[in-house]
């Protein structure tokens, strides 16, 4: 979904389509940098891994939303997870 800090100085320093190249970057090195991670940690106390926000066509389905839809960078930090904090407000979470 995008929003964090490293998406807002792309942001500033190309915009949209610079976020765009990053998510997309980020997306391609999920499986050697967060997912390893994670199964270790979760295999270290004997659990097991499930991802359900990675399954194929939530993906694609997310990256078929515009980036400038999903985070904005014009107003002060909380605004750049913009649709994440639209749905969590839909489904009561207000704080």
């Amino acid at each position: 979904f995008g929003g964090y800090r490293r998406h807002r100085r792309c942001f500033f320093n190309g915009g949209w389509e610079a976020v765009a190249k990053e998510l997309e970057k980020e997306l391609q090195d999920l499986p050697y940098r967060n997912l390893g991670r994670d199964d270790r940690c979760l295999s270290d106390h004997g659990r097991e891994v499930r991802h359900p926000y990675l399954e194929e066509h939530f993906v694609q389905a997310v990256q078929a939303i515009p980036v400038s839809n999903r985070m904005s960078f014009e107003q002060a930090l909380g605004g750049d997870k913009l649709l994440l904090r639209r749905l969590a407000m839909e489904a009561g979470l207000v704080e």
